[in-house]
């Protein structure tokens, strides 16, 4: 028969190895209640949901997982966003350039001596510009050069300064009359002096 103190050993043994145990099945339980097990069973509940959604969307009719084709009212745009605004320009009209001939301009030498004018008649063209060199050669005699429409006076055309010989002057230009015909001209200090005053 084994001794007492065999008996002893073995029962040591057999309690060291149910304590051995009994740790491990400690361990084993706290690591699947402890954030591992939570972990996992997050995660199978995670998937579980997941699932449950696919299934859903797979029992939807088509109609309510696709766009219907057939309706044109979400695919066609509106003519507000579509409209475009035209901007018409009207042409601008060029202005007119009229383009006319220039007048020649005429310089006349007019030179009054003994109560006289050296020339009875002087001719230009009809609207032309008209310069007149005055020159009066008669010492402390007044003389001027007007021209009228006609003797009578009435339509005065151009009039020039009165001036005192010896002395001369450079009228300022007047335009001829357009109307070609025989004007008159002469002194108003003495009509006696006159001329024609002749328009092409």
């Amino acid at each position: 028969m084994p001794t007492p103190q065999a008996i002893f050993m073995r029962k040591q043994k057999i309690l060291q190895g149910l304590a051995f145990f009994i740790v491990i099945v400690l361990i084993t339980l706290a690591i699947w209640t402890g954030p591992a097990a939570s972990i996992m069973i997050n995660g199978k509940i995670n998937l579980y949901e997941q699932w449950k959604k696919i299934d859903s969307v797979k029992s939807l009719p088509t109609s309510k997982l696709l766009p219907n084709i057939n309706s044109t009212r979400n695919i066609t745009p509106t003519a507000s966003k579509i409209s475009t605004t035209l901007v018409t320009r009207t042409p601008t009209k060029k202005p007119s350039i009229t383009l006319t001939s220039a007048k020649k301009s005429n310089n006349i030498t007019i030179t009054a001596t003994g109560f006289a004018f050296d020339q009875k008649s002087v001719t230009v063209p009809a609207g032309s510009q008209v310069f007149i060199m005055f020159k009066n050669q008669d010492v402390g005699i007044p003389h001027n050069v007007a021209i009228y429409t006609d003797s009578t006076l009435k339509n005065q055309i151009f009039k020039g300064e009165i001036i005192t010989g010896p002395d001369q002057i450079t009228y300022p230009s007047f335009k001829a009359p357009d109307k070609p015909g025989v004007y008159f001209f002469r002194c108003d200090v003495h009509p006696m002096m006159n001329g024609q005053f002749i328009v092409k």
